[in-house]
């Protein structure tokens, strides 16, 4: 089928193989980069980010735990108030750091963590609330029985579930920063892998087409050769259909045309010998052929009785 087409068809097939491999290398090489880009994306908008705020929430939380701390310890009641009036300033950027948290947590596993810091939090600000009256009402060996009994479970339980989530989000950005490397490497490999490809099978394509041109040309080019030289034994592919098969199917037909005429030249002398018929010499100047048979077999006859018109010098 291949032989049939004509060469500019052929030409075409070859360009256009290489340019769907090349398309198709374009749309892999897209594809895992936009994968690769969405898990950047991911891993700087959304992960890495989930990862701050709980640890935000975590050092706020130590913040208030020695603001408590030291409220208890202190017998200056000016020195009690200033690190009690810390307490709201951690508080408001817990509820900051929260939201956005709950905001931001979609997957199942995140919710179920979140829900669970939640549930501690609310424990532990109403150890926090009792903590805080008994301090302002002076009540400060209450307040160190709430602190290190009720409130440190409470306030532990807290900061374990934060932990919790802080190992599970940092784990996410473990996950998603090796599939980024993992889908990286396939893009190179891919894009490599597919440029040798393309290569071979170009290469491939370009001397298929160059062979299919080149063969038949030179079978022409030594066909014209022969046939120069006086050889009519000449065979030609005349099966394929694009121009070099019709360029063959024609110079064969002219060679088995020329086979026809040196056959009648050939019958010639036999047949008009025995009408009275003599070779005319060749005219000065005419080019003999080097071929014994051809010169025997074409030549020009005239009747005996022109020949006592032609100057004798003609004979001699």
């Amino acid at each position: 089928m291949f032989k049939n087409m004509k060469i500019g068809t052929k030409l075409g097939v070859g360009y256009g193989v290489v340019l769907l491999l090349m398309v198709l290398m374009g749309v892999l090489a897209y594809v895992n980069v936009s994968r690769l880009s969405n898990n950047i994306d991911e891993l700087a908008a959304d992960k890495f980010p989930k990862t701050v705020q709980a640890n935000d929430v975590i050092d706020q939380l130590n913040i208030a735990a020695r603001a408590t701390r030291n409220a208890i310890l202190t017998d200056d009641r000016s020195e009690t108030a200033k690190e009690i009036g810390r307490i709201p300033d951690c508080s408001k950027i817990i509820n900051d750091r929260m939201e956005k948290l709950k905001a931001a947590i979609q997957d199942p596993k995140g919710k179920e963590l979140f829900s669970a810091v939640e549930a501690g939090r609310e424990k532990y600000r109403d150890d926090l609330k009792q903590l805080i009256d008994l301090i302002n009402q002076g009540k400060n060996a209450q307040a160190k029985a709430l602190l290190f009994g009720k409130m440190r479970t409470s306030q532990q339980d807290y900061m374990q579930g934060i932990a919790e989530l802080v190992a599970y989000e940092t784990q996410e950005v473990n996950r998603i920063g090796k599939e980024g490397i993992t889908l990286g490497k396939q893009t190179i490999t891919i894009i490599l892998a597919c440029t040798i490809f393309a290569l071979l099978l170009g290469a491939t394509i370009a001397l298929i087409i160059t062979r299919a041109i080149t063969k038949p040309v030179a079978a022409c080019i030594t066909a014209a050769n022969k046939i120069a030289g006086g050889d009519m034994d000449v065979a030609l592919d005349v099966t394929a259909q694009d121009e070099t098969g019709r360029l063959q199917a024609a110079m064969q037909t002219m060679v088995e045309a020329i086979k026809a005429l040196v056959a009648d030249a050939t019958c010639l002398p036999r047949r008009h010998r025995t009408a009275g018929w003599r070779p005319v010499p060749m005219q000065p100047g005419t080019r003999e052929t080097t071929n014994g048979s051809l010169q025997e077999s074409i030549r020009h006859w005239m009747p005996l009785s022109t020949l006592s018109t032609w100057p004798r010098n003609m004979w001699t």
